[in-house]
């Protein structure tokens, strides 16, 4: 596995002349101090950078998501090299929260805090993830102060912003892209460098999602996510042996020691995701239906003129 690196500011320049100020938004948000500091944003995020996409469009933040409902807002992934940063980094973000408050003497409406020019992100709040895991930093942000081609309009509400600080999968680049599901999504930001995996831009200009690692119960999930949010169209072929594998495991709730099988004593949670692929031969194989008998009961009614309703 090797990977690519481009400085970041020469990608920061390239969303500055397209109209959204990615280096204010990366300040104002903490996250330049977290990288300063050795955090490390990857997933999502980095890939948006790397393909060039939509900044705005990603966060949810851009005015096209105020008109449509079905958006999937992304967040912003950061990890750790050791506990001790990651600790450092709740602290930091926790003070500026605290700082706020005080400030304002009041706690967070995220529809009425008042933005400005000179405060168009603030951190709001935080809180444990479900897992357990990551803490969960809540900012407010509004377009007309991060994208420069946009006016003000007071009729517009302020939107959400998730940061997800992963206090569970700590190393470097290289050790935390090992515990990634796809391939897709090893790209990062550390230090001064995006860096990315050498097949990411082959896999997307192909639209085809790379399964690396079948060991995450919530791989199901996330490739639902990138085929219905992200652009993408299949699997690769070897991925979707690799799926059938994944099926496999969910069946058995055999999840190698993964720290999120834990959190799936009901073996069917997994498997529920499969529900929305099984129509993507890419994806759930021919073969592969079988192993899928007896792990879904659905109740439809059906009702014809001058008959009763009956479920089956």
């Amino acid at each position: 596995m090797s990977f690519n690196k481009i400085p970041l500011r020469s990608i920061i320049q390239k969303y500055e002349n397209k109209g959204f100020r990615l280096s204010l938004f990366m300040e104002k948000s903490g996250l330049s101090h977290i990288l300063k500091r050795g955090g490390i944003i990857g997933g999502g995020f980095a890939r948006q950078l790397v393909l060039g996409l939509d900044i705005a469009a990603y966060l949810g933040i851009n005015f096209d998501s105020y008109r449509v409902s079905n958006t999937k807002p992304g967040d912003i992934d950061v990890f750790f090299q050791t506990r001790a940063v990651y600790n450092r980094a709740v602290a930091y973000y926790n003070n500026m929260i605290n700082n706020e408050i005080n400030c304002r003497k009041h706690s967070f409406d995220l529809y009425d805090v008042k933005l400005s020019a000179n405060s168009p992100v603030l951190v709001c709040a935080a809180s444990d993830s479900l897992s357990g895991f990551c803490k969960n930093i809540s900012l407010v942000t509004s377009p007309q102060f991060l994208m420069s081609n946009v006016k003000p309009n007071p009729y517009h509400h302020n939107k959400e912003v998730k940061i997800q600080l992963v206090g569970e999968f700590l190393g470097d680049v290289k050790a935390i892209s090992e515990t990634y599901d796809l391939t897709n999504v090893k790209a990062f930001i550390s230090g001064d460098y995006l860096v990315y995996h050498d097949r990411l831009l082959e896999l997307e200009s192909a639209k085809v999602i790379e399964i690396s690692n079948e060991n995450s119960p919530l791989l199901a999930q996330r490739v639902q996510k990138y085929l219905t949010h992200r652009g993408l169209d299949s699997l690769t072929c070897e991925s979707t042996k690799s799926f059938t594998k994944w099926i496999c495991r969910a069946r058995a709730g055999e999840w190698n020691n993964h720290p999120l099988g834990s959190l799936f004593d009901d073996k069917s949670v997994p498997l529920s995701y499969v529900r929305n692929l099984i129509n993507r031969s890419s994806v759930v194989s021919t073969n592969s239906l079988s192993l899928l008998i007896g792990k879904f009961i659905e109740q439809r009614c059906i009702s014809r003129r001058r008959y009763m309703p009956s479920t089956y």
